[in-house]
């Protein structure tokens, strides 16, 4: 099944809005999922590393963000989900669901992070 351009991105938008979308065309928009010694050896592969912001603010952050529970690289946002001063937002896997990254009036921190966070402290 062929998928042009623009019909990717209607299925991906779609994909994103929750509808069913055939096997294949869902195959093609988010890949072969990964085997779990697969993603095990890519997370050991990750560094953690410090952004500091002008204000002196330190955010931890990964460079590869995936998905720790599939290896799906693809997200949906739900938005800012607070009024304009406040941030409250989520990012969810697009194929399993799972919660990858979350801001609560702070930048966006990944999973990843609070994962290699608990192995540094180990």
């Amino acid at each position: 099944m062929k998928v042009t351009n623009l019909n990717f991105w209607r299925c991906k938008t779609r994909l994103e809005d929750g509808e069913k979308l055939p096997r294949k065309i869902k195959k093609k928009i988010l890949g072969n999922k990964l085997s779990k010694n697969k993603i095990r050896k890519r997370i050991n592969k990750l560094e953690l590393k410090v952004d500091v912001w002008s204000n002196g603010y330190e955010v931890p952050y990964v460079e590869d963000e995936f998905c720790p529970k599939c290896g799906c690289e693809e997200v949906y946002s739900t938005g800012n989900m607070a009024f304009y001063p406040e941030v409250y937002e989520k990012m969810y896997c697009l194929r399993c669901g799972t919660l990858v990254a979350m801001a609560d009036n702070s930048a966006m921190i990944h999973e990843l992070v609070f994962i290699k966070q608990e192995e540094q402290e180990r």
